[in-house]
């Protein structure tokens, strides 16, 4: 092996590229190949894009989430899925660790809005172009980061598809988008596994933090129970499990003089002026419409944080998972 050569393309960015598109190239084909196994259904769209339906139609499983938890990333992170026991409410639960967390949980995973609906995943890069907090990676292949992951109730009308590929300069035919309903258990999987997006993002946009400074974040979220359809009657969200479920741990190469401790307190929900509240109050006050919560930027947070202080090895920790609120919640499910 030329251990110069490997080097150079490194330091250029472009061997870390052509492993990126490599890992979501496995990703999208694991989901296209095993349609069955997971209950999705694959479909060309009249303008050419391919639809990987996850939960309109479709059924979707706890795996599927997983990946596209991962396609999220755009395959710079690895989740896995287990139980989880807290004081007796047994849950399905997603693990993750993020690689190069401003890129993957902010950049790439956290969404954007087209047109009234929520896009995350690869495309991001071309959709957030001019805000991309990571600058480092060039040399991307457009057909493979052409990834959209949408929540959404429906399947996009041809027409959005279009505007989208306008907007992200991608031939439709060229255009991935997997899409899953609120009320599904692909969905809830891939929100769970938002937990340390919304470190990032608490940091970037709340706080005015440089995120680049998180050199390692992993996490865990409960996955929330689903329903087959919507009911007017309160009952839990995934941003409720996140809210007083969800567990983060980020090693951080802070200043000297930075107070980790009351960093941690901020980032968890526990600080957040709802805090108490559920998800489906806070979103009524919007009237349904995710991006019109007021002062959203503030209450993407976790329960419980933990910072480890990459320079002195001592760790600081704040919040708690709410048992309490998490068993009344769960007790409104119908």
């Amino acid at each position: 092996m030329n251990c110069k050569k490997v080097k150079k393309e490194d330091k250029l960015g472009e061997n870390r590229m052509i492993k990126i598109n490599k890992r979501l190239k496995e990703l999208v084909e694991e989901l296209i190949s095993h349609t069955w196994d997971y209950s999705l259904n694959v479909k060309i769209l009249p303008c050419g894009a391919t639809l990987i339906d996850a939960g309109v139609e479709a059924e979707g499983t706890y795996e599927a989430g997983r990946i596209i938890t991962e396609i999220c990333h755009g395959g710079l992170c690895r989740a896995s899925l287990s139980l989880a026991n807290m004081d007796g409410i047994v849950l399905p639960q997603i693990t993750v660790e993020s690689f190069y967390p401003t890129l993957s949980a902010y950049d790439i995973q956290a969404g954007y809005a087209v047109e009234g609906e929520i896009v995350s995943g690869p495309i991001n890069m071309y959709l957030k172009k001019d805000a991309l907090r990571y600058k480092k990676l060039s040399n991307i292949d457009k057909t493979t980061v052409g990834i959209a992951i949408i929540q959404s109730n429906d399947i996009p009308a041809n027409e959005w598809v279009l505007s989208l590929s306008e907007q992200s300069h991608f031939h439709p035919k060229d255009l991935c988008l997997i899409v899953m309903p609120m009320q599904s258990v692909v969905s809830a999987t891939q929100i769970a596994g938002r937990m340390n997006e919304n470190v990032i993002f608490s940091l970037e946009n709340s706080i005015g933090y440089n995120s680049l400074k998180v050199k390692h974040i992993i996490g865990n979220a409960p996955i929330c129970p689903v329903a087959k359809r919507d009911s007017k009657k309160r009952k839990a969200y995934p941003d409720d499990l996140l809210h007083y479920g969800a567990a983060v741990f980020l090693t951080l190469d802070a200043n000297p003089d930075e107070d980790l401790q009351k960093l941690a307190e901020v980032l968890c929900f526990q600080s957040a002026p709802i805090y108490g509240e559920f998800f489906s109050d806070i979103l009524g006050k919007a009237k349904g419409n995710f991006m019109d919560i007021p002062g959203l930027k503030d209450i993407n947070k976790v329960a419980q944080v933990t910072i480890n202080d990459f320079n002195t090895g001592r760790v600081y920790q704040a919040g708690n998972k709410n048992i309490a609120l998490l068993r009344e919640l769960l007790s409104l499910v119908s």
